[in-house]
């Protein structure tokens, strides 16, 4: 398989490759691209097809060349911007035989692709990775394991760690951010209401200081299927400050496709505002490398 990179350009919506990375069994979704000094791209925990052994790759966006790092068949590598740290790469090792997850943290240069460490730490039981948040400054951190059944938040540091018990009632997580103050974690979770027990999908937010969770669900069809990929989809995106976080929810039955908003600081239930329709994607020839001019032509070509 090939994971192809390309540009739109902004005036005359010209598509054009800029580069191409073949031999490749899979990209993780789950993981944005962290942008690198001079005009670089990086993709993190690319898997090779012929070898299964993972890299991280860096792609000149004028040149389009491609130089792969960190290439290992035993250790997973991937990557995060944080606001107080810059790039940082982190490095699943091998398990040990206690079946704990070992993990390493390092600075990464960009431009040059060279790391420094900055500490190794040992989580126990099966972590959840590649879900990792970072703290806004970069000094601590935060993912969920599995250990011996249950669910754990684990928060860390170069000299700590702590666990913090997840309620029984959470049943899968999936994508860990920093929201405020307090780690947030995507989950299904088991709730009660009028005698019913039914699941549903929201973000469960973990007090540092007392270990209180709290939960908010959001307004989605849950039926129980596809759970993998719905907590894949709820990524947010945070503001600067770490204050406010939003994330695009699925249509339901009375509401069109949205954006789930909510202060992190003032709580409550998230606001949630229409986005446009979603409109089919165009079948571009691939003779054609422009995409329609007119307002016309691009109702039905361009989303």
């Amino acid at each position: 398989n090939t994971v192809s990179v390309i540009a739109i350009d902004e005036d005359t919506r010209e598509v054009r490759e800029i580069a191409a990375i073949s031999d490749v069994e899979g990209i993780p979704t789950q993981l944005p691209p962290v942008l690198g000094g001079e005009g670089g791209l990086w993709l993190g925990m690319i898997q090779s097809k012929a070898d299964s052994a993972y890299s991280c790759a860096r792609i000149d966006l004028q040149t389009g060349e491609v130089k792969r790092f960190f290439e290992s068949s035993e250790n997973v590598s991937w990557l995060m911007d944080c606001p107080g740290r810059g790039a940082l790469c982190f490095e699943a090792l091998s398990e040990s035989e206690e079946k704990d997850t070992l993990l390493e943290i390092f600075t990464l240069d960009v431009a040059s692709g060279e790391r420094a460490p900055v500490f190794k730490t040992t989580i126990p039981g099966e972590a959840k990775l590649p879900f990792i948040a970072a703290e806004p400054d970069g000094v601590r951190f935060a993912c969920v394991t599995e250990k011996d059944g249950a669910l754990y938040l684990v928060l860390f540091d170069a000299d700590s760690l702590e666990e913090k018990p997840l309620d029984e009632s959470v049943k899968q997580t999936g994508y860990v951010t920093w929201m405020g103050d307090a780690p947030a974690v995507a989950a299904v979770v088991e709730t009660e209401q009028d005698g019913t027990v039914e699941e549903s999908v929201g973000f469960l937010s973990i007090d540092i200081g007392t270990g209180k969770t709290t939960f908010e669900a959001l307004d989605i069809d849950f039926d129980g299927t596809d759970t993998d990929a719905l907590l894949m989809m709820l990524q947010p995106s945070m503001s600067p400050d770490g204050r406010f976080a939003a994330v695009t929810v699925p249509a339901t039955e009375g509401r069109p496709r949205s954006l789930a908003l909510w202060d992190s600081q003032a709580g409550g239930k998230p606001v949630y505002l229409t986005l446009p329709p979603k409109i089919e994607k165009p079948q571009v020839d691939s003779t054609q490398d422009v995409l329609p001019e007119t307002a016309d032509e691009g109702a039905e070509a361009a989303e």
